[in-house]
């Protein structure tokens, strides 16, 4: 990425910026909870909040063939759509 020339590079950074930005505040609602976040930090001492809940699903439906009879379902023959060109 480095080698792109800067203007390239800063319009990539802010892509990623409103896309994180988005995320944050439309999706998962986290507008405004900075403070609550830095509260949690200090109060455990980490930045890692660890699990919030335990396994939800049964992993015997994981198994390696279930997965592979799984992703055989899943028809996308023209791949993702989209601008590449960065």
């Amino acid at each position: 990425m480095l080698a792109q020339p800067k203007s390239i590079r800063e319009r990539m950074a802010k892509g990623v910026e409103e896309f994180v930005y988005n995320i944050l505040v439309n999706v998962f609602n986290a507008e405004d909870t900075a403070s609550i976040a830095i509260e949690d930090i200090i109060r455990t001492g980490t930045p890692d909040p660890g699990n919030k809940t335990g396994i939800i699903e049964n992993p015997e439906n994981w198994t390696k063939e279930q997965i592979l009879e799984k992703g055989k379902l899943m028809d996308n023959p023209t791949g993702p759509s989209g601008d590449f060109d960065d």
